[in-house]
């Protein structure tokens, strides 16, 4: 049967008016730039209607503010996204079992802040997390340097030191049993090395009467068929934390590409044996000035690596470093596993970082699946001057998604004080019942009348008030025991865009889009950033969703608003905000036919021109 060309006009008219009628922004997320707001949900109730794009931004006059254009090319997409999480390591699970033991509800609060997927927990603040990544063996944030296989004579992988950090895992996945385990090394055992040391480089031992990378192999292989009889699934794998990194205070090996590669095809089919297979193992797990490497390791064994991991600690060459490696391997997965703010900074700025070089610029170029370091870590003091529990000499003011405050577990946070900022001799923090000898060993005085600190309060119980603001109510983002800090609004901010909306389980995609400023200034630039994803609600509709970032401030001297003008199939929508960090969405019709298209796209001008006007 044949349709005539006027009928054919005329479902065209139908189907446009039902993927554009009815249109509404119904869901925002906020987090202003002065934190009145943290992550707060309303429904602004924005309409699209008909209008004009803007391709080219139009600055502030009189009371008229900057007017920024985002433009929306649904046809295309450039990656599928998987999840976004943060590290489960020895000090956060150190915090946390000590809190599961002396304020479990707190600990229960915490654990589905964080990783809790219903609609309930998204509606109390939730970040809806679904990735956790943790070390086997000693990291940077262990209170003591030890691999699982410490003896040379038994070469037994022995899990039971890290006690603590297992109980989590478990409680974590209990919450969200779709959760994804990362697994990472910072180095081997010290007895395979030439350095005889888990600190200061080394290599593994080149012996030619003993393979010490098929040692180290199986020592791997070993370590998760343990984690998995425990009920813990290992979903990726990196074979060496910063392998061309040398440090004397936190355990480090050094790994060239060649070595890498090979230990990738040693253990591959090992995990296959063992029924692993499904374990993928990722390249690099460094920073951005070391891409070359990834490129390396994917020439020589690119077969057995499903993907690449980044992490942020240099900024000077930032994410575009990124462009090389993902346009080479198209199909290789990318995911960004580390980075970490401080406290010393300001939580605007430690925002603006996180927005403009992961959210805005990892992304652009590639990344998939997005983790922060630490998940939870506790004050020092009352005055929040410093963070622990970590090794001597290893980060001290290192911030979390989530700070517990120094008082609220009083049994043991004297001897952890001691040991982390004084470098004595630790006690077994990662045995599970070691807590119960630390409470006879608190020696500290938290029966003051009434102590005020930066606005802490301290009643005569000891137990810790509510931070109180200028204004005298308690800041949106804190209780009377914990904080969420900048890294938590990070975090939030992308898995409520992408997290998903069906029964599928599968999350958003992110399509193509761009700015007015980035058709002046380049890709991920401007004094608004933006990245726009589709997630599947049904066979027919997606909830397409926005993270706008809103940083112009002026070097943070004058904060100003702006209007952005987001045009979507025809029809625009205005939204209004002053800088700070917005997700807001709307359902439409699903798009149809998309193509991939590689990311990042350069050519904006050339997006720009062929946007229709």
């Amino acid at each position: 049967m044949r349709l005539s060309a006027s009928f054919k006009v005329l479902g065209a008219l139908a189907y446009l008016a039902l993927c554009t009628s009815a249109q509404s922004i119904d869901e925002m997320y906020s987090t202003p730039w002065d934190v009145k707001e943290f992550v707060k949900r309303s429904d602004p109730k924005i309409e699209f209607k008909e209008g004009k794009p803007v391709l080219a931004s139009i600055d502030k006059n009189g009371d008229n503010p900057l007017t920024v254009g985002l433009n929306i090319v649904d046809s295309q997409y450039t990656q599928q996204m998987g999840g976004v999480g943060a590290g489960i390591t020895d000090a956060v699970s150190i915090v946390l079992q000590d809190l599961k033991l002396d304020m479990p509800d707190v600990y229960d609060e915490i654990i589905h802040l964080l990783y809790s997927q219903s609609d309930e927990w998204i509606e109390k603040g939730g970040a809806g997390l679904n990735l956790a990544r943790s070390p086997l063996g000693a990291s940077d944030f262990s209170t003591e340097l030890y691999s699982l296989e410490d003896s040379k004579t038994s070469q037994r992988v022995d899990l039971t030191k890290s006690k603590k950090l297992w109980q989590t895992l478990l409680d974590i996945q209990k919450v969200n049993p779709k959760i994804q385990f990362y697994f990472l090394l910072w180095s081997a055992p010290s007895w395979m090395k030439d350095n005889g040391k888990m600190t200061q480089g080394g290599h593994l031992i080149q012996d030619q009467s003993v393979d010490y990378e098929q040692l180290y192999a199986k020592y791997i292989v070993d370590a998760l068929v343990g984690i998995d009889k425990m009920g813990i699934k290992p979903s990726y794998l990196s074979l060496q934390e910063s392998p061309q990194h040398v440090d004397n205070v936190v355990p480090t090996m050094q790994m060239d590409a060649a070595q890498q590669a090979r230990l990738a095809k040693l253990i591959k089919p090992m995990l296959e044996k063992v029924g692993l297979g499904d374990t993928k193992i990722l390249t690099l797990e460094a920073s951005w000035d070391t891409a070359e490497y990834a490129m390396k390791t994917y020439a020589e064994a690119g077969e057995v690596f499903s993907g690449v991991a980044w992490q942020g600690y240099t900024p000077q060459n930032g994410p575009q470093s990124q462009a090389a490696f993902t346009e080479k391997y198209p199909n290789a997965e990318v995911h960004f596993t580390e980075v970490t703010r401080v406290i010393t900074d300001t939580p605007w700025n430690n925002l603006r970082n996180g927005a403009s070089t992961i959210l805005m610029g990892s992304i652009a170029y590639g990344t998939q699946n997005v983790l922060l370091w630490n998940a939870v870590l506790r004050y020092t003091d009352d005055q929040r001057s410093g963070t622990y529990p970590s090794l001597p000499h290893a980060c001290k003011i290192c911030q979390a998604p989530i700070m517990v405050f120094h008082n609220t577990l009083k049994h043991c946070s004297s001897t952890q004080k001691r040991f982390m900022l004084k470098g004595e001799k630790s006690p077994d923090y990662l045995a599970l019942d070691s807590v119960q000898s630390l409470a006879a060993d608190s020696t500290e005085d938290t029966t003051s009348s009434q102590l005020r600190i930066r606005g802490l309060r301290f009643g005569r119980d000891g137990k810790l008030g509510k931070r109180q603001s200028g204004d005298g109510t308690t800041p949106p983002n804190e209780t009377s025991t914990y904080v969420k800090s900048s890294d938590f609004e990070t975090l939030a901010h992308l898995s409520l865009a992408i997290r998903p909306r069906s029964a599928s389980g599968v999350y958003g995609k992110r399509i193509s889009s761009f700015t007015s400023e980035e058709v002046a200034f380049g890709k991920a630039k401007g004094r608004v950033m933006a990245q726009v994803f589709e997630v599947a609600v049904d066979e027919n509709t997606s909830r397409f969703t926005c993270i706008l970032f809103n940083w112009n401030d002026n070097n943070e001297t004058v904060y100003e608003p702006v209007k952005t003008v987001i045009s979507f199939r025809g029809k625009i929508a205005e939204v209004t905000t002053v800088p700070g960090l917005y997700t807001f969405s709307w359902e439409a019709e699903s798009s149809k036919n998309q193509k991939r298209v590689l990311a990042p796209l350069e050519d904006i001008q050339a997006m720009a021109r062929n946007y229709p006007h």
